[in-house]
């Protein structure tokens, strides 16, 4: 009889091991989904721009929002500056994607821009 109480034991706690260890295999830190790999939440459509030098632009109003300041996924080093921050001088399509702070802030960050096509003007 003390033999099968052991067993049954060593059964039980075999069984909670087991299902402990499945239970802990998970991703330990999943990925955010924001930044360029993150999901799109906003397609801009030839849009007018101003380029700020570094990958930065500020998408002129739009008749629902205002300015919109993002930085490009994939910077082209044959983008030129705007001579005239006021004047948007580039046209852009693209893929708005949320920037990655989850934290309030007293600055407004940018959020990123994948660039499907761009011309300037």
């Amino acid at each position: 009889m003390k033999n099968i109480d052991f067993k049954g034991r060593i059964l039980s706690f075999l069984s909670i091991t087991v299902l402990l260890f499945a239970l802990s295999c998970q991703k330990e830190d999943p990925k955010p989904d924001c930044g360029c790999d993150g999901k799109t939440y906003k397609k801009v459509e030839n849009a007018k721009a101003v380029y700020h030098g570094n990958g930065v632009f500020t998408i002129a109003k739009e008749a629902s929002s205002g300015n919109i300041y993002t930085v490009a996924c994939k910077a082209d080093s044959a983008w030129q500056k705007s001579a005239d921050l006021k004047i948007p001088d580039y046209i852009i399509s693209g893929n708005l994607k949320s920037n990655c702070s989850f934290e309030i802030t007293l600055i407004a960050l940018p959020d990123y821009i994948q660039i499907t096509a761009i011309k300037k003007l």
